[in-house]
């Protein structure tokens, strides 16, 4: 296995890290082709990760090109829902309004979320997420605020 590199890539207003060998990296930089065939690979393994262990990156190690399946499907837009800026700014604004609820044990956390995602609804319609989805998408922004400071 050789060296990964950090391939960092700008998806819909969200940074995705794919650690890839160098020779990936400079195959995506040339073939647009095979940068969306990564994109997607990426896509589809995000959504699987989040429902299973709610991780936010990808790691592709040493991805031969020809284990690039050319035939991938469209993402389910319902599982992968990506995040415009104001609805990160709606999620939280709605957190912050219910935080003193979530530091008390009075009310259980899922029913919390679940709340936050109906208003978010409510507000677009757009924006139609779960409440593990705005969990998942709040873990994710703490994690990369406490990786930028440390």
């Amino acid at each position: 296995m050789g060296d990964l590199m950090e391939f960092p890539m700008l998806l819909n207003d969200e940074v995705i890290t794919l650690f890839v060998n160098k020779e990936t990296v400079e195959k995506a930089t040339r073939d647009q082709n095979f940068l969306q065939q990564l994109i997607n690979k990426t896509l589809n393994k995000n959504a699987e990760t989040e429902l299973l262990a709610n991780t936010p990156t990808t790691t592709l190690t040493d991805l031969p090109n020809e284990n690039i399946d050319n035939n991938l499907k469209d993402t389910d837009t319902a599982k992968n829902f990506m995040w415009p800026d104001n609805a990160v700014y709606l999620l939280l604004e709605l957190y912050q309004e219910k935080e003193e609820m979530f530091n008390s044990s009075f009310k259980k956390h899922n029913i919390l979320w679940k709340e936050i995602a109906t208003s978010m609804r409510e507000t677009n319609n757009s924006y139609n997420v779960t409440g593990q989805q705005c969990s998942n998408k709040l873990s994710r922004l703490k994690r990369t605020y406490r990786n930028i400071i440390d």
